[in-house]
């Protein structure tokens, strides 16, 4: 179960594998289809991985919260 809050000083716990590997296919969709700048992606890349998760899990995380998770 992957447990998080709505506060951008929490972290995003991903202990769920389902979860994780849907973070991770977000993450390489917004790679591949060019939203990278140098080694990270850029804002809205992280905003559509977000709304994608969104849909998944019910819960919004920060961009914060997805790269420091």
């Amino acid at each position: 179960m992957m447990m998080a809050q709505n506060s951008e000083n929490n972290r995003a716990n991903w202990t769920d594998p389902i979860y994780r590997k849907s973070f991770i296919d977000l993450c390489l969709q917004e790679v591949n289809n060019g939203y990278r700048s140098g080694g990270t992606l850029q804002p809205c890349a992280w905003n559509r991985i977000a709304e994608g998760l969104e849909k998944l899990t019910s819960k919004r995380f920060t961009q914060k919260q997805l790269k420091n998770g």
